[in-house]
């Protein structure tokens, strides 16, 4: 059998396998088959014009969803190292989780600077790449372009979802700049993850908590606010004339790791709990009260 297939005159059959990536598994059948149906229109040949930008805005989509699915694998290892003995605790760093947080944050920040340079320069051919403008720059276009005024309405919809994470509020910068040009995330760092046994297979896994955000958690709103940014902006110009609404976007994963800042009471039947953190010099356990509706999160 000849492996030369540079000979002249030689037929060679290529076979193409479509699969999901396993990131996807994060994500409900729905949008599985929305991401699916805006691949396929990038490459249909009416869409040729914006096809590279639009593919672009669409592999940022893929590194999104890479990064958030990678935090749901690091929360299933964290589970795993909890304490089986009753009242015991589990502090854990977590530097990686940590080092894949911050990629979260860059590739999220990109992502929705990508969207911002594809409708405004390579649709409406205005200067701009920074998303927390764009919507500025579709109230121009918005009453000629139906497109324009329901995009508005999805960066409306999710902005919550980025602010002071990925995008500056009144008064404070975001965590995400103060990462990428101040300082890292670790240095962050209020607490750092805590697992406690509360009971027989009961054990409640406290998150790690950066600035004013727990990493799960914010993690998860990530996961559900940039696929519906960035899927229901590509569906809109590349004309599909279809989008879901930000409730469509929830994950298949949703963490059960818990901010402790949620429960802390003064309540007489609170329970005390300790949190953790680590310094140049060691670490440190600090007692907090939380309600005993804590333990409800138990897993």
């Amino acid at each position: 059998m000849s492996t030369d297939f540079n000979k002249k005159g030689r037929h060679v059959a290529f076979m193409a396998y479509k699969d999901d990536p396993p990131y996807y598994s994060i994500l409900t059948p729905k949008v599985i088959d929305f991401a699916n149906a805006i691949e396929s229109e990038i490459a249909k040949p009416h869409n040729k014009k914006i096809a590279g930008a639009a593919r672009g805005c669409f592999e940022r989509f893929h590194g999104c969803m890479m990064c958030i699915w990678r935090m749901s694998e690091h929360e299933n290892s964290i589970k795993t190292k909890a304490p089986t003995e009753v009242n015991k605790m589990v502090g854990i760093t977590g530097a990686e989780i940590v080092i894949d947080f911050e990629s979260l944050l860059f590739h999220s920040k990109g992502s929705l600077d990508r969207v911002a340079f594809f409708v405004a320069k390579q649709i409406y051919n205005v200067d701009c790449d920074k998303y927390q403008k764009l919507a500025n720059v579709l109230k121009n276009f918005k009453e000629k372009d139906v497109r324009a005024l329901r995009l508005i309405d999805i960066i409306t919809g999710s902005y919550p979802l980025f602010e002071g994470v990925l995008i500056d509020i009144v008064g404070k910068k975001s965590l995400r700049s103060h990462v990428i040009h101040k300082s890292t995330a670790s240095e962050n760092a209020r607490s750092l993850f805590a697992l406690h046994c509360v009971g027989p297979n009961k054990r409640i896994a406290l998150d790690s908590i950066l600035d004013d955000y727990a990493i799960f958690k914010t993690s998860q709103n990530l996961g559900k606010a940039l696929p519906f940014v960035i899927l229901n902006a590509l569906s809109l110009y590349l004309g599909m004339d279809r989008t879901l609404s930000l409730n469509d976007f929830v994950l298949g994963w949703e963490t059960q790791m818990v901010d402790y800042r949620d429960f802390i009471s003064e309540c007489s039947d609170a329970k005390s709990f300790s949190i953790y953190n680590t310094y140049p010099s060691g670490c440190q356990l600090f007692p907090v009260s939380l309600n005993p509706e804590i333990r409800k999160k138990a897993f």
